[in-house]
């Protein structure tokens, strides 16, 4: 069965399968390893563009992958203990930022929006229709129990077995072919597709992001209806309770904890058309300043 999903800011624009194709594995070349300290970098990915890797007390920046190859590529994600890095282009590539040397862990066109498993033994991963999870070191997957009206886009991995995601919501009534609507919400759900939750009520959140402890996520909450559309940076608690926005940013497009859970990476648009920049900030939204040069690109996730 095909469903549409035209993505708002982050995924798919066309129809596509149901599932992927999967192609026999091979390694992709690897890049140069990273010369910025991976246990502490933050990971930029630039939609349709590059991997980098930034500082966040220098401002320092260095490109991991470039000629990323459409607005589903990358979506870079740090396994737990920071030494390898996972991301998206026609299938799931994993660096391991010691040695340098890069292995494609899955293979297929869409497939990408890694996260990593607290134990770093599995990796979750989607191609904006369906979401599975895989052992890091590969073998067979395990596809997740999702109902065909929602879209699982940009999954993030508790420190508990939940999963949380942006869920897309489509109409499946017009036809055989599902087409999305502007509505989007946070919803969270157990390896085993138990426990299916949804946990914010915004009318359109994305791009979620646990809290080291689990006990809060972040999500990006965007206005489109209004004459002055906007992005606000929100975070909410586990349970789905207390949503409250953080800071005054109106142009937020994805933000990430920092591993201590004692300050938030926040992406925004720069000051130039079509860059982006690093922001950091207290966990409260109080004291933001920009890290690092702005960057060519309109859309971005990040992983701290």
């Amino acid at each position: 069965m095909k469903r549409a999903t035209f993505a708002t800011s982050l995924v798919l624009l066309c129809l596509v399968t149901g599932s992927c194709a999967r192609l026999g594995a091979r390694a992709p070349r690897a890049p140069a390893p990273p010369t910025i300290n991976p246990s502490s970098a933050i990971a930029l990915s630039v939609l349709a563009d590059s991997i980098y890797l930034i500082d966040p007390r220098t401002g320092a920046l260095q490109p991991v992958a470039r000629g990323l190859t459409d607005f589903q590529s990358g979506y870079a994600a740090w396994s737990p203990d920071h030494r390898f890095l996972a991301w998206g282009n026609g299938g799931i590539t994993v660096l391991d930022t010691a040695t340098g040397k890069a292995r494609r862990l899955d293979q297929g066109q869409s497939l990408s929006m890694p996260a990593w498993s607290p134990d770093g033994k599995r990796i979750a991963f989607g191609d904006g229709t369906q979401l599975w999870t895989m052992a890091a070191s590969g073998g067979s997957v395990h596809q997740l129990t999702i109902p065909p009206t929602i879209a699982p886009l940009a999954a993030s991995w508790a420190p508990a077995p939940t999963l949380a995601f942006d869920g897309l919501r489509l109409d499946c009534a017009a036809g055989a072919a599902c087409v999305s609507t502007d509505a989007s919400e946070i919803w969270t759900i157990q390896p085993d597709s138990a426990g299916l939750r949804q946990i914010t009520r915004v009318g359109h959140a994305e791009n979620p992001k646990w809290s080291p402890d689990g006990t809060k996520i972040l999500f990006v909450r965007r206005f489109t209806s209004s004459k002055t559309p906007r992005s606000e940076l929100w975070v909410i608690a586990a349970n789905g309770r207390g949503a409250e926005r953080l800071g005054d940013a109106r142009d937020v497009v994805a933000a990430s904890w920092s591993p201590t859970g004692r300050e938030i990476a926040v992406v925004r648009k720069g000051a130039v058309p079509n860059t982006l920049q690093v922001w950091l900030e207290a966990v409260d939204g109080s004291n933001p300043y920009p890290v690092g040069d702005a960057v060519p690109g309109t859309d971005a996730t990040i992983d701290w």
